[in-house]
């Protein structure tokens, strides 16, 4: 048979393999996690794209208006801001 210290050193060899396989098997399971969080984050960058195009459109709009309220004050219409003259 095998003398302890052979059996020792079978046993140290399979340890290692081991050792080496699970390095292996945690080194892909670290590839397909950054593979899903680099997905995600994609997708939230995709998003937030969406959300910035969709404030800067209704800024847009806002300044469209603003503006158009500031004619309408700068220039206003008799019919609309007429005044009355009350004599006491």
């Amino acid at each position: 048979m095998f003398s302890s210290s052979s059996r020792r050193s079978h046993r140290s060899h399979f340890r290692r393999r081991g050792a080496t396989e699970t390095g292996a098997e945690n080194k892909k399971a670290i590839e397909l996690t950054n593979a899903r969080i680099d997905r995600v984050v994609e997708a939230m960058g995709r998003k937030l794209d969406t959300v910035i195009d969709s404030v800067n459109k209704v800024s847009t709009q806002v300044q469209v208006l603003n503006s158009k309220l500031e004619d309408m004050q700068g220039k206003p219409d008799k019919s609309i801001f007429r005044t009355p003259i009350v004599r006491q």
